[in-house]
């Protein structure tokens, strides 16, 4: 018999490659990007490479439970998490392509021209990795994702330009001449915001 006609009964376990020692290192860099300090929005200096997270301790409006519970005591829960990647592995107007100081400054300007925000209650953080490996940077921001949920992450995720994203933040955050549209990405946007932070709470023993 043709010995490569002959397979080996699967079994998962054969298939499966599992290594601590990468998630340990990636469990150290989100230990190292929590002890950071935290900074205004924009920040005062230039940044141009690492993943970085924006915090918000609003008290009323779309994101009061931020500032009222989640964040209350210190910032804790991010509402959005960013990284840099290089532009050559971005596809279109892609935000990640850009210089994390030009990022911080696009939702800082989102902010500042939408009524019912505030600048004052944003905050960022960042970790810089100019010397770490790519895949750490990744490890490091899918950690944050997966973890925080942060609703601007998945909000925009679908969006391919920073005009598609400004459009969409538009519609999330319009207070006068709402669509029946609008309204209702509205509602849906903040009972997945909330149910994501009330899960959060309960898994959390809160």
């Amino acid at each position: 018999m043709n010995e490569k006609n002959v397979f080996t009964p699967f079994k998962r376990e054969d298939h499966v490659y599992h290594n601590e020692a990468f998630s340990e290192l990636c469990k150290d860099a989100v230990r190292a990007f929590n002890g950071t300090p935290v900074c205004e929005l924009p920040p005062p200096r230039f940044v141009d490479s690492g993943v970085y997270a924006i915090y918000c301790t609003a008290r009323k409006g779309i994101y009061e439970r931020y500032g009222n519970k989640v964040n209350r005591m210190g910032y804790n829960v991010p509402i959005y998490v960013g990284k840099v990647v290089p532009k050559s592995q971005c596809l279109g107007d892609c935000i990640h392509g850009l210089p994390m100081t030009e990022q911080l400054q696009f939702w800082s300007a989102n902010i500042k021209q939408t009524i019912g925000l505030s600048l004052a209650d944003f905050r960022c953080r960042w970790l810089e990795c100019g010397d770490l490996d790519s895949k750490l940077r990744d490890g490091v921001f899918n950690m944050f994702a997966v973890e925080y949920k942060p609703p601007w992450n998945w909000a925009f995720e679908s969006c391919e330009s920073f005009v598609d994203i400004e459009n969409a933040w538009g519609r999330l955050h319009s207070i006068r001449f709402r669509s029946r549209t609008d309204r209702g990405a509205q509602d849906e946007f903040e009972r997945r915001m909330n149910s994501d932070l009330e899960e959060r709470r309960v898994s959390n023993g809160g």
